[in-house]
């Protein structure tokens, strides 16, 4: 049965203002939303960027075509809220929307986080089952440590493990976080300690955690061999 839908119901109808990244993402999808209040970034990437509020409460992917320096202090103007393939929810221009840079120098928490604390509801279970409970905190800007259980240089990831055997849905069982973007790749078997965005990937029809690293020696170390 199709049920005929308003103009606003497709595309988000009015812009909705809102201060944080927490206040947009409740939003559903389709929803243009316009900030008031300007935003960190925390990693750039070629095709976009991550920014978070300033109290570390909640991040968000922004798509641009345009480079952003972390610590740049950004507002969003025109922007629908839309949910990737992979889960991940990221924020889009319309075609009179904008990015303008408020500034410079910003800062946000980096909040250390075990390894089972990552991701949330929606994303795979130990068992290979979906999580069907926690915070959902996709976007943030964390830091995580433990053992390099996997190094793929083909793909040019690894697998980090604090003990918690997350589910990365790698082909030998390695337990663990993938860690992509990195400046350099780290082998296996080294303990490590890395500053990153969670974001997320789909391995067979299930989605992963993955740590999106920030580009800094000084922010992946190794802690011992």
């Amino acid at each position: 049965v199709l049920e005929a839908r308003g103009r606003d119901d497709i595309f988000g109808g009015e812009p909705q203002n809102v201060a944080s990244v927490g206040e947009a993402k409740s939003m559903r999808d389709g929803t243009i939303v316009n900030f008031t209040v300007p935003q960190i970034v925390t990693l750039g990437e070629m095709d976009f960027f991550y920014m978070e509020s300033a109290d570390g409460t909640a991040g968000i992917r922004v798509e641009s075509d345009t480079m952003y320096n972390i610590g740049d202090k950004v507002t969003v103007t025109g922007a629908a809220l839309t949910t990737l393939a992979s889960g991940e929810r990221v924020l889009r221009l319309t075609p009179d929307g904008a990015i303008t840079n408020a500034g410079t120098g910003g800062t946000v928490p980096v909040w250390t986080m075990i390894n089972r604390s990552v991701g949330g509801k929606g994303y795979v279970a130990q068992a290979g089952g979906v999580e069907e409970f926690g915070l959902d905190n996709t976007g943030l800007l964390v830091k995580v440590s433990g053992l390099v259980t996997l190094t793929d240089f083909v793909n040019n990831y690894f697998v980090i493990d604090d003990g918690s055997a997350i589910n990365s849905m790698e082909a030998d069982g390695s337990k663990g976080i993938r860690v992509v973007n990195t400046p350099y790749v780290l082998m296996a078997p080294s303990f490590a300690r890395v500053t990153g965005v969670i974001s997320s990937e789909v391995v067979d029809g299930k989605r992963i955690r993955v740590l999106r690293a920030r580009q800094s020696f000084e922010e992946m170390e190794i802690l011992a061999p």
